[in-house]
């Protein structure tokens, strides 16, 4: 059954209430960068779900309760990064 596409603050809440700690030390500019970024690069909603539980990890790595801009500029990274090695796997096939 497919799902209505969620806004970024549907997501982040539905993060906390699967008890996924979710702080952002600058809230509007840390989701401005990642609706910029996901509609730059045609991201899905999964792969925008995906981001911020990479930036969530990301920040728990350095032991921190709060995901800061930089936390959520390296997850977007890695996301681009994945979706690059995706496309060239498939070329391969090809």
């Amino acid at each position: 059954m497919y799902k209505k596409k969620l806004s970024i603050d549907e997501q982040i809440e539905d993060l906390i209430s699967k008890n996924v700690k979710f702080e952002l030390y600058n809230v509007e500019e840390a989701k401005k960068f990642l609706e910029r970024t996901c509609e730059k690069n045609d991201f899905s909603q999964r792969a925008r779900a995906s981001c911020l539980k990479l930036a969530r990890t990301i920040a728990d790595m350095r032991k921190s309760s709060i995901i800061e801009l930089a936390d959520m500029e390296e997850a977007v990274s890695f996301r681009r990064e994945i979706a690059a090695m995706e496309i060239a796997a498939i070329e391969m096939l090809v």
